[in-house]
């Protein structure tokens, strides 16, 4: 079945053009259905997607195209216990902003190993007339979006979500960013999302870095 297009698979393809070699092991927080996972499936020899909505990763199983180098836990990012610097790849689709994210990224920087990968896209409170203006520019595009590419006016979930607006405009988010993991990428979009990619450091990226 096809995927049907919404603001955030609009970004899948422009966040797997960062992966630049082949990673071990990938994990995807707050996956939902398991869109993304699956993708990450052919750059990781094994891909985690991880959520602490049952009912998504009920859903995430059920998907069709699940690779066998992908498994879907129930289980919040919070409360896991994994082993620093463990991990190649971390993503965060439209998830983070249900997370606090000061804490978040400091247990992401510990879990990364040296030359893994963050791929986060983001959402943020709108508050200033910059953001009035990237929404303006959205809304046409949404529209055209939606009728072109589902067939209708609308994104129709692919389970029962659980909604939760942002509380941090994307101003406090890109400095907190750049506080934590101060050589990442955080890059503003229309559709109302943004991006943030970081590379933990290494001798041989320093001067991509």
């Amino acid at each position: 079945m096809q995927e049907h297009w919404n603001h955030n698979n609009h970004f899948h393809s422009h966040l797997l053009r960062q992966i630049d070699r082949p990673m071990k092991i990938g994990l995807d927080i707050g996956c939902g259905s398991g869109s993304f996972t699956r993708k990450l499936s052919a750059y990781c020899e094994e891909v985690i997607g991880i959520d602490s909505d049952r009912h998504a990763i009920e859903k995430a199983k059920k998907g069709t195209n699940l690779a066998r180098n992908v498994r879907f836990v129930h289980r919040d990012f919070g409360e896991m216990d994994i082993a620093p610097h463990s991990i190649d790849l971390i993503s965060m689709i439209a998830s983070i902003h249900h997370m606090e994210l000061s804490t978040s990224l400091q247990k992401i920087q510990q879990l990364l190993r040296p030359g893994g990968l963050l791929l986060v896209l983001g959402l943020y409170r709108e508050v200033s007339f910059m953001d009035l203006v990237y929404s303006c520019f959205s809304l046409p595009i949404d529209v055209v979006c939606k009728f072109l590419k589902n067939g209708q006016l609308s994104s129709p979930m692919p389970y029962d979500m659980k909604m939760t607006s942002p509380a941090l405009s994307f101003s406090d988010q890109q400095q907190l960013f750049q506080s934590i993991l101060p050589t990442s990428r955080v890059q503003r979009h229309l559709l109302w999302r943004y991006s943030a990619i970081w590379r933990k450091g290494e001798p041989e990226f320093e001067e991509l870095l």
